[in-house]
């Protein structure tokens, strides 16, 4: 229980009041634009220094977990698989420091939010992370961690109307 508390406040969902205890925070949309705007950003990083890096090796494990994505029937499978292609990005980015805080900020915790929340399908969000195994493999990477932002930045955006939506705004 305490790890689970000590979690959600890390990620920012739990706010800790002295000699109150832990209350669940409600957040901003300015605290989702800051969130994904953060991920967008080491994301684009992974991806540009990954398309300089990356191995066949690790092309090859990319593609049989895009396989694997490509049969994903429920979000909750997707999502599975969304965390572990993007951690596969970070790993052949090769930084140990990007990897710590990448891990540190627990990012890939949102992605069940946001596919919750896109509009784009299953499959469409498949297509893209095909498109980004692409450009890894050709080397591509500027236009790589480009469309890296892009794609982490849009998902923040929907994220983010959806909460304006709920709360009125």
């Amino acid at each position: 229980m305490r790890e689970a508390i000590l979690e959600l406040a890390a990620m920012g969902l739990l706010e800790e009041r002295p000699y109150s205890g832990s209350f669940v925070r409600k957040l901003t949309a300015e605290d989702i634009e800051d969130i994904y705007n953060t991920r967008a950003f080491l994301d684009e990083y992974a991806a540009r220094r990954a398309a300089q890096r990356i191995t066949p090796e690790q092309l090859e494990e990319m593609e049989a977990l895009l396989r694997e994505m490509d049969g994903a029937e429920s979000p909750h499978d997707f999502v599975e698989k969304d965390i572990a292609f993007h951690g596969l990005v970070v790993d052949a980015a090769g930084s140990p420091a990007l990897k710590r805080i990448w891990e540190s900020l627990q990012l890939v915790a949102w992605t069940g939010l946001s596919v919750a929340a896109t509009r784009n399908t299953l499959p469409e969000l498949v297509r893209q992370h095909w498109e980004i195994y692409n450009l890894l493999k050709r080397h591509a990477d500027h236009t790589a961690g480009a469309y890296m932002f892009l794609h982490i930045k849009n998902f923040g955006d929907e994220l983010k109307q959806y909460i304006q939506e709920k709360d009125g705004n």
